[in-house]
């Protein structure tokens, strides 16, 4: 690349910062300024072509920036090389081809125009602690980032939503809160989202490559799944760390408290299967014994064993029916107690975000289908050895 500039005043240093095509940011030194008209040029590296030129960095040249360190003198305090710059066209050298006119560019930082109207030219005052910059107008100049934020920070937000925040580097932003959540994956307390590329756009705008995505999420189909982990080891992803949400469960269902926890409550519902038979059983017996003089009377007036065996099955399939009801709602009030107990043998007192209940409905309809099943069995087997022994009126039978 080559620029022609014209430079009144203490030469500086330009830098141009680019954005390279695999969404990284690079700085490319023009070289150093000389009173007058200067000549500068620069190779590109092969890992910037092809990108985009994103600023120019107007920067104390070495030997001052050395001397100030030297002098012992603070930035901020002092103007060490001020001036003004008249930019030609940035070209591909030797072949003619403009780069960029400059043309809509504005400046930031310690710059600013020369003169209003007056295309391509900027005036410095460096003092060592803050660059110039020149660089092309951005979308998020002119409005504000929206974000969805959390209540925290939402209520901080003015009355026309709009929230200062600082980045890192006392970098501010003015954000517009668009939507509140209670939460977001993998950030805990106060937080905000924004879309990433317009995000980078702002936090980049004035300090280029200030900001880069440092996490990447990869939504995988199961099938897939383990070929991307298989390429994830490969180069060059792998000198990048990664997490999969398989390996974590796997991890946490692996623990032998939780093994423990699983085969309790698995044995705690087979059992509870097999009490409530048996549980069921016995309650018609308890009331054939409590009913026997009543349907002694029922059967010497002629209602037959069969439909007495039948009256036994009916009173048997309302209690299934109202305990099936009963011990549903009991369960939903004992799976909140569960969860709370899975947590804690998952090795985390408090779930981030809450761990939620699902039922597994083909398991719990096989569950109570079973316990209908085997309860009814044995009540029809136990009736069916009822109303057999002689009673008065019955054909054949005793005094």
């Amino acid at each position: 690349l080559s620029l022609r500039v014209t430079t009144r005043g203490r030469p500086v240093r330009l830098v141009l910062a680019v954005e390279t095509r695999s969404g990284g940011f690079d700085h490319v030194a023009l070289g150093d300024t000389s009173e007058g008209v200067t000549n500068l040029r620069a190779r590109l590296p092969a890992t910037d072509r092809g990108g985009r030129v994103i600023g120019l960095v107007v920067t104390l040249r070495f030997a001052d920036a050395q001397a100030l360190a030297h002098q012992g003198i603070e930035g901020g305090l002092t103007i060490v090389a001020s001036g003004s710059l008249h930019l030609r066209p940035l070209r591909v050298a030797g072949t003619g081809a403009d780069v960029t006119t400059w043309s809509g560019w504005i400046t930031r930082g310690t710059a600013r125009p020369a003169a209003p109207g007056l295309q391509a030219a900027l005036r410095y005052a460096l003092d060592g602690s803050t660059n110039g910059l020149f660089r092309p107008r951005q979308p998020t100049d002119s409005h504000p980032v929206p974000v969805i934020a959390s209540p925290a920070l939402a209520t901080l937000a003015g009355p026309d939503g709009l929230l200062q925040m600082t980045a890192p580097d006392s970098q501010t932003l003015t954000v517009r809160v668009a939507a509140v959540a209670q939460r977001f994956p993998t950030a805990e307390g106060a937080f905000v989202v924004a879309n990433e590329a317009t995000l980078t756009t702002a936090l980049n705008a004035d300090d280029p490559g200030f900001a880069t995505p440092a996490e990447i999420w990869l939504a995988v189909p199961l099938d897939e799944r383990a070929r991307v982990a298989g390429e994830l080891r490969r180069r060059p992803f792998s000198s990048l760390e990664t997490a999969s949400r398989d390996a974590i469960q796997s991890q946490l269902a692996g623990q032998p408290l939780a093994h423990g926890l699983l085969d309790v409550l698995a044995m705690s519902a087979l059992l509870a299967l097999v009490l409530g038979a048996a549980g069921l059983v016995l309650v018609c017996a308890a009331d054939l014994g409590d009913e026997r003089d009543h349907l002694v009377d029922l059967e010497a007036m002629g209602v037959g064993p069969t439909a007495l065996r039948r009256h036994l099955v009916l009173r048997a399939l309302v209690l299934v029916i109202v305990g099936i009801g009963g011990g549903l709602v009991l369960g939903a009030v004992l799976s909140r107690l569960v969860i709370d107990l899975v947590s804690l043998g998952a090795g985390a007192a408090t779930a981030t975000p809450p761990l939620r209940g699902e039922q597994d409905w083909a398991i719990v309809a096989a569950g109570l289908a079973a316990f209908a099943l085997c309860g009814l069995v044995l009540v029809w087997a136990f009736a069916r050895n009822a109303f057999r022994a002689p009673v008065p009126g019955r054909i054949g039978g005793g005094a």
